[in-house]
């Protein structure tokens, strides 16, 4: 049975119902949000967030995800022998396949809207969830709305660790997926649809 989470409330099959943009709320009651944000905020954890481990999860993920962006952040740019050729044949060959626009995203940046493939966003944010170490990416389909400060929307399946708490999971990679999209590909994401579909054992590989 799959388990959906879109807006952090359960989907049909565990018998919740969605308020419309209610706090994320992780099983122990903290708002995920919240924790997400002390925790990439250097704040020390309080009494509850020392002992919580869905908070301490979720702190985990905030401080995975923000040491990524540090990195590609800070790794030296050396461009290869024959750049200029290489980039040429690159957008020749996009143009040869007739890229189609609706298989681009539209980013802000300070030099004007800069193009990037869905392919290549859902790609980083899949990598992003991956990393959460308990969470596996199956799927992951990107819309964009077409004001792109109104936010897009992502769709993910997911593989969970056996025994985990599903709605913290959906939680967590409701999270993970809405930071690493703003700060890794600076794409704004309004809503994310978190579908568990299956589940793993700790050998599996």
């Amino acid at each position: 049975m799959a388990v959906n989470e879109t807006t952090g409330t359960a989907g049909p099959d565990d018998g919740g119902s969605d308020d419309g943009g209610a706090p994320e709320l992780l099983p122990c009651g903290r708002d995920a949000a919240t924790v997400w944000d002390r925790a990439e905020a250097g704040v020390p954890p309080d009494e509850h967030e020392r002992d919580c481990p869905y908070c301490t999860a979720t702190a985990a993920d905030a401080m995975r995800l923000d040491a990524v962006v540090h990195r590609m952040a800070a790794a030296p740019v050396e461009p290869p022998p024959a750049v200029l050729e290489r980039a040429m044949d690159k957008v020749r060959g996009a143009l040869a396949r007739d890229l189609r626009e609706h298989e681009l995203l539209t980013l802000a940046s300070p030099l004007g809207p800069v193009r990037l493939s869905r392919a290549a966003a859902a790609t980083v944010l899949r990598d992003a969830v991956d990393r959460m170490g308990d969470v596996r990416a199956r799927s992951c389909q990107v819309e964009q709305n077409e004001q792109i400060d109104a936010g897009t929307t992502v769709a993910m399946t997911v593989s969970a660790l056996y025994g985990v708490d599903m709605r913290a999971v959906a939680a967590r990679v409701r999270r993970m997926v809405i930071a690493a999209g703003t700060q890794a590909l600076g794409l704004p994401v309004g809503a994310v649809d978190v579908t568990v579909v299956d589940v793993f054992g700790e050998g599996d590989a």
